[in-house]
């Protein structure tokens, strides 16, 4: 664990700001995002709502949890996406 911590340090401070910023507007919307004409607010905006889902995750009980990701990955049947 050290050792992967070690090496991302060294990895940062290589790491030029423009692969920096590259690299957060992958987070915040995917591949080639930078190249998607987003603007640094809605990146920020959208890293904070991740932070903040993150936040509602860690609130829920370790035994609710299995509960919450079955509904989450629910597929509903066709016939209930129609009413």
């Amino acid at each position: 664990m050290f050792r992967q911590l070690l090496l991302s340090i060294i990895l940062v401070k290589i790491m030029t700001d423009k692969q920096f910023i590259e690299a957060i507007y992958e987070l915040a919307f995917g591949h080639d995002a930078i190249n998607r004409n987003f603007g640094h607010a809605e990146v920020i905006e959208q890293i904070e709502e991740f932070n903040e889902d993150s936040l509602k995750w860690d609130s829920i009980p370790d035994e609710e949890k299995e509960e919450w990701e079955n509904a989450f990955y629910d597929v509903p049947d066709k016939e209930d996406l129609i009413e």
